[in-house]
């Protein structure tokens, strides 16, 4: 508008401005505030010029073979604070064991809102059942329909730093299936910890956190100790080779620093998991959690 203003008086200093100008920059205020509401609209669907409700709009889609329907249920849920305005984080763990990852700003409509007389509401989402509803070609989410009962967050994690955006953060709709939740959630609490200056500094042994993680250990040999357990097991399982080279690293090698051998270590146990020799869901349980131990203690996601 005031480049609408700075024009008109540059092409008439005198101080007279034909009628049109006059309305010039009010009409230039209405079309920049319409245009906006479709160039910064982020929620799933642009406004209605029509006058047809949500569900109109989300049958349209239907009846032109454009809405996607995908229907989740979960268990448990926590959130990543946001950086600027980008819409809350969640990682969702699924029945099945994979973790569903959805940011945006249409993720405003479901939290809870309390200072607010005219729209306070309580938390719709996350919640237990969901269908979600994007749009095929576009990919944006339109709706989302909350079946189940509410499930509030488990804690709320800092915003992404650069670093993390360096590594990759998912993207709206992912499923993650390479990571538990469990490690998901851990590492990201520990980044919690360490922003509000609760956590322990990492010492020579990495195993004397107490925070909530996955695993305690007293000392780094209580840790040896539980490895070779499960190396007996590996052998049973006929995973030989993999624990011949877990139990070699253990006792024959002279590390350096015990982060030399953990590297080594994790390596081994991922083995272990991708190979397609069957393990007995305990056997993966543990080296999932050994797994997760060591990547608290090197503060990764």
């Amino acid at each position: 508008m005031l480049v609408v203003v700075g024009l008109i008086s540059k092409n008439y200093p005198d101080d007279y401005w034909p009628w049109w100008a006059n309305i010039a920059p009010v009409l230039t205020l209405f079309v920049s505030l319409f245009l906006s509401m479709f160039i910064f609209n982020k929620r799933g669907l642009r406004p209605s010029l029509t006058g047809k409700s949500l569900q109109e709009q989300i049958a349209d889609l239907d009846r032109d073979g454009l809405l996607l329907k995908d229907s989740f249920q979960a268990i448990r849920a926590f959130a990543v604070d946001e950086f600027e305005d980008e819409g809350p984080h969640y990682y969702i763990e699924l029945k099945d064991g994979r973790v569903l990852y959805l940011n945006g700003q249409y993720l405003y409509d479901f939290g809870p809102i309390s200072d607010d007389p005219d729209m306070n509401q309580p938390r719709k989402f996350p919640c237990t059942e969901f269908r979600i509803l994007r749009h095929k070609q576009e990919g944006f989410v339109i709706d989302i329909e909350c079946q189940g009962e509410v499930i509030e967050p488990e804690l709320t994690a800092p915003h992404y730093t650069k670093k993390d955006q360096k590594r990759g953060v998912p993207s709206d709709g992912d499923i993650i299936s390479d990571r538990s939740y469990e490690e998901i959630k851990t590492m990201r609490q520990e980044l919690t910890l360490r922003s509000s200056g609760t956590s322990q500094k990492r010492v020579a042994s990495y195993f004397h956190f107490r925070q909530r993680q996955i695993r305690t250990y007293e000392s780094n040999q209580q840790f040896y100790d539980h490895i070779d357990e499960v190396v007996v097991s590996l052998r049973s399982a006929g995973q030989v080779d993999i624990a011949d080279q877990i139990d070699y690293l253990l006792h024959k090698v002279a590390w350096t620093t015990s982060s030399e051998l953990f590297g080594e270590l994790r390596d081994r146990f991922e083995q272990a998991l991708n190979s397609p020799t069957p393990l007995s869901s305990e056997i993966k349980a543990e080296l999932k959690g050994f797994i997760a131990t060591i990547n608290q203690a090197w503060g990764r996601i």
